[in-house]
């Protein structure tokens, strides 16, 4: 397992590539050189850590020593883990837990502090993790540690997890003709001048339930043939509200059909009446509506 370590303290200049947020470490890391020796500044020292190419220890450290503040200090802590080996930026997946902090976070002005941050390197055993430190003071942002290390090897695929199958609860089926056993709350209207919209919900314990709807252009004064014009239909499970909608042909004679499983595609005629009025449970005309469910 070796380390590659990237340590720097960066001036109130750099916050726009600071380390403080996920979308920026990639590019703020690569701005930064490694260094054999931690940077040294008056106001923020940083010691820890480790160059790339040596093997890793069973903890890898870092202590920052924060001199006696004019303004507020705030650090942010981030910690991210990649499948992949390397020395690279990493934002894969967050693991700032793995980070034990020993000291304040947030220093006030007048203040002096010493904070200590460590990882085990145990928590992972392949890939590569990115430790970030980051400070706000007052609008500024700024890096202060940006460290890369990696264990020199990529990490196997996950393992595939077959779950057992989820077997449903058995169905209370319904036959074409006897949905009305199924449906709750059905309401059927004329919706504008151009449709009709069906909705319902389908009682608990119903499934795989057929429903459709047919309109026909109605000759005047004249009960049949009526002239089919449209249809849909659908299956529903428990549930809803659910909703079916159907063309309706212009002019003022026309008739709308709900009906318990397939549609009827072609007129409706005294031949076939009685056994579509057997499967329908709601109908309109220009005078009203009716059903028996």
């Amino acid at each position: 397992m070796y380390a590659a370590v990237v340590l720097a303290v960066m001036s109130s200049a750099c916050a726009e590539t600071g380390l403080l947020e996920p979308a920026a470490v990639e590019q703020s890391v690569a701005q930064i050189q490694p260094a054999s020796v931690v940077a040294d500044v008056p106001a923020l020292r940083v010691t820890g850590g480790m160059d790339c190419g040596q093997p890793l220890p069973d903890v890898l450290s870092w202590e920052l020593q924060i001199a006696k503040r004019s303004t507020p200090l705030h650090l942010r802590v981030l910690a991210f883990h990649s499948r992949t080996a390397g020395c690279g930026a990493t934002t894969e997946r967050g693991v700032t837990s793995i980070v034990k902090i020993d000291g304040p976070l947030d220093v006030a002005t007048g203040e002096a502090a010493t904070t200590r941050f460590s990882i085990r390197t145990d928590e992972f055993n392949c890939g590569r993790v990115q430790f970030d430190v980051g400070g706000y003071e007052g609008a500024e942002v700024f890096g202060i540690i940006g460290a890369v290390f990696t264990y020199g090897k990529d990490c196997a695929a996950p393992p595939v997890v077959q779950l057992p199958p989820v077997v449903p609860p058995p169905l209370t089926l319904v036959t074409p003709g006897d949905c009305r056993t199924a449906l709750r709350d059905v309401d059927f209207s004329r919706i504008g001048p151009s449709s009709a919209r069906l909705v319902f919900r389908i009682a608990p314990g119903y499934g795989n339930v057929q429903l459709s709807l047919v309109s026909f252009i109605v000759t005047d004064g004249v009960f049949l043939p009526q002239t089919f014009y449209a249809a849909v239909t659908g299956q529903f499970d428990a549930g809803g509200v659910y909703a079916l909608t159907v063309p309706m042909p212009p002019g003022p004679f026309w008739q709308a059909d709900a009906l318990c499983g397939p549609p009827l595609r072609g007129d409706l005629t005294a031949g076939n009446f009685n056994a579509i009025d057997a499967r329908t449970f709601a109908w309109l005309w220009p005078g009203g509506a009716g059903g028996n469910f």
